[in-house]
């Protein structure tokens, strides 16, 4: 077997679902959702080597919410762009999200959980990155 035929794809598009219905979000008939490097990327080599590296190096034991932050820091790192979606700032505004500020506003945001769950089911699926 010709292994070249089976090799991931570099990006996808994670389109986020409705937390409780799992319909898949539109704003304005636009999909909602994230233009991301997949886990076959360098994006994703790169900034993976680079925390374990600070891992390494860390004199103190690491804990669960410094591992929660690496995460994020990671996930934030693979997001190229950002369709049609805003987050809550705390003061009964929103803001645009994108690939800058979404680990804040977003993945740090314990009320959004359910979206930083969505991206790491999305990433974890090796599937999603391959054409039949």
């Amino acid at each position: 077997m010709d292994l070249s035929t089976l090799q991931g794809e570099q990006s996808g598009f994670l389109h986020l679902e409705h937390p409780a219905t799992r319909e898949p979000l539109y704003e304005d008939g636009k999909p909602v959702g994230f233009h991301t490097a997949s886990r076959f990327s360098k994006e994703w080599r790169q900034k993976s080597a680079e925390l374990a590296n600070l891992r390494m190096n860390r004199k103190k034991k690491s804990t669960a919410e410094r591992q929660f932050h690496e995460t994020n820091e990671l996930f934030a790192s693979l997001i190229k762009s950002v369709d049609n979606l805003a987050a809550p700032t705390g003061e009964g505004t929103s803001e645009k999200v994108t690939p800058k500020n979404v680990s804040q506003l977003v993945f740090a945001n314990e009320r959004l959980s359910w979206v930083r769950e969505q991206f790491d089911e999305y990433l974890g699926d090796d599937a999603g990155f391959f054409t039949s």
